[in-house]
C-alpha cells in the first residue's frame, strides 16, 4: 500500500487503550527522570571518587615537599621585598602552599611530578594508574557529557577500555562499574601510602596501617583489594621475615579466595624455619584440614586463639569442615567465653550508635 502526495493516514486510540493504566506520555516522562537520576548519581559517586583522591594526594604532596624542598624548588625564585618583609619560615609555608595548589587540581600531572621530583610511583609492582585514568577521564564525560564518549575521552584513555566505542556512544556506569571504582581509588592510594613510606625512609612499624587495610579488606571479602595490598607488602625488601611470611600468607588466600590458583606460590613458600603459627596458616592454604585440626590440638591457645580460630580468613575453609565442630567442642568454654565477649561488645557498640 502506497500514499499519494494528496493522501493523509490518520488513527486514533480505541478507548479501551486511551482509559488505561498505561499512558505512553508520562512512561517517557518516567523514563527520562529515572535516565537523569542515573546520570546525577554516576556524576555524584564518580566526582567524590576523583575529589577524595584529590584530597589525600594533596596531603602526600605536602609532605613529599616538605622532605625534598631542594628537589622541588629547584626552578623557583623569591622577590627581594619577599626576604625583606616576611619571615624565612612564612615563605617558605606560602611557597609549599603555592606549589602544593598550582598542581593538586591536575592530580594527574600532580602524579607526574611527584614520580619525578621524589621517585614515588603507583605503578611499581602492580600497574594501577591507568585504571585510575579512566575512571578520571570517565568522571569528565559525565560531568561535561552527560555520559558520551567524546573525542578527548578517547584520546586519553588506554587503548583496552575503548575497544567497540565511538564518539557518541553512551558510556556504562553501573553498580558494578562503581564497585570496581571504589575499589581502585583504595588500591591507587593504598600504592600512594606504601610509596610516600618509602620516599620518607620510614621504619617497618609504619607500614602497620597499611597491613591493617589489608586484613580488614580481607575480612570484609574484599579479596581484590587485600591482594593488590599484601601484593605490594611482600615485595618490600628490607621487611624482616615474620613481616614476609604474614604478608605472603595473606597474598595467598586473597588469591585463592578468588579462586585463582595458588599452586606454584605455595610450593615456594618455605616455612620450615618458622613458628607453628605459619606451618598451620601454610596447611590452611593448602586444605590440608586434617593436618590443622592435629596442630592446633596440639598448639593451642600459644598458636591461635578461640578469637583467631573463629574470625580469621586464614581459617575460612577450615571452619566449613566437622573437625572445626570438633575443635570447638574440645575447647567449649574458651569459644563460649569469646562469643559472650563478642556479643557483649556488639551491644555496646550499637548502644554508642
Amino acid at each position: 500500500m502506497s500514499l499519494s502526495k494528496q493522501e493523509t493516514l490518520q488513527y486514533s486510540l480505541r478507548d479501551e487503550y486511551r482509559h488505561s493504566e498505561f499512558d505512553p506520555s508520562k512512561a517517557r516522562i518516567k523514563n527520562k527522570y529515572i535516565y537523569n537520576q542515573e546520570n546525577i548519581f554516576a556524576k555524584s559517586i564518580l566526582s567524590n571518587i576523583i575529589i577524595s583522591f584529590e584530597q589525600f594526594l594533596a596531603s602526600i604532596y605536602e609532605t613529599l615537599v616538605l622532605f625534598h624542598p631542594k628537589c622541588y624548588f629547584e626552578d623557583k625564585k623569591i622577590a627581594v621585598c619577599e626576604l625583606i618583609d616576611g619571615d624565612l619560615g612564612d615563605i617558605l609555608k606560602r611557597m609549599i602552599d603555592r606549589e602544593v595548589e598550582s598542581n593538586i587540581f591536575d592530580s594527574l600531572n600532580a602524579l607526574d611530578r611527584i614520580k619525578e621530583k621524589s621517585s614515588v610511583d603507583v605503578d611499581r609492582f602492580i600497574p594501577i594508574r591507568k585504571e585510575f585514568e579512566e575512571i578520571y577521564y570517565r568522571r569528565n564525560i559525565f560531568v561535561h557529557n552527560n555520559g558520551y564518549v567524546n573525542e578527548k575521552y578517547l584520546g586519553n584513555v588506554d587503548k583496552k577500555y575503548k575497544e567497540n566505542l565511538s564518539v557518541g556512544k553512551k558510556l556504562v556506569c553501573d553498580g558494578y562499574y562503581l564497585d570496581n571504582a571504589i575499589s581502585v581509588l583504595y588500591k591507587i592510594t593504598a600504592s600512594l601510602h606504601y610509596e610516600i613510606l618509602n620516599a620518607i625512609g620510614a621504619d617497618a612499624e609504619h607500614y602497620d596501617s597499611l597491613a591493617n587495610l589489608g586484613f580488614e579488606s580481607l575480612q570484609n571479602k574484599n579479596y581484590s583489594l587485600a591482594e593488590y595490598i599484601y601484593g605490594i607488602l611482600r615485595r618490600h625488601r628490607t621487611f624482616q621475615y615474620i613481616n614476609k611470611a604474614m604478608y605472603e600468607v595473606n597474598y595467598i588466600n586473597a588469591l585463592k579466595l578468588q579462586g585463582k590458583d595458588v599452586t606454584k606460590l605455595l610450593e615456594s613458600f618455605d616455612v620450615s624455619i618458622a613458628t607453628d603459627d605459619y606451618k598451620i596458616a601454610k596447611e590452611c592454604l593448602l586444605d590440608n584440614n586434617d593436618k590443622v585440626y592435629e596442630m592446633l590440638t596440639r598448639t593451642y591457645p600459644e598458636s591461635f586463639s578461640a578469637w583467631m580460630i573463629r574470625e580469621w580468613p586464614i581459617f575460612i575453609k577450615f571452619r566449613e569442615t566437622e573437625l572445626y565442630e570438633k575443635f570447638i567442642s574440645e575447647h567449649k568454654e574458651d569459644f563460649d567465653k569469646f562469643l559472650f565477649e563478642k556479643e557483649a561488645e556488639d551491644e555496646h557498640l550499637e548502644e554508642v550508635l
